[in-house]
């Protein structure tokens, strides 16, 4: 078998594959979507705060984490 047969082939069950899922994503999502919404409401009152103290804590470290170690070790290089 040679590339160009192996590559129509994969092409057609691509195309199949892309068809089922994509039927399968709009069900899904017609599905998913009120539930994700009911979670959104709930759930916003505990992420924002979380998502705001990991983005400081990470910008707060990076600096105080390089002194830490310049002088933890003894020696300034």
């Amino acid at each position: 078998m040679n590339r160009s047969d192996r590559n129509f082939e994969y092409g057609i069950q691509r195309d199949q594959i892309g068809k089922d899922t994509s039927n399968h994503r709009t069900i899904m999502k017609y599905t998913i979507n009120p539930h994700l919404s009911n979670l959104k409401k709930s759930q916003k009152k505990w992420f924002e705060p979380l998502i705001l103290i990991s983005r400081t804590e990470r910008s707060m470290n990076r600096d105080p984490d390089a002194y830490r170690y310049k002088w933890s070790n003894g020696s300034n290089p």
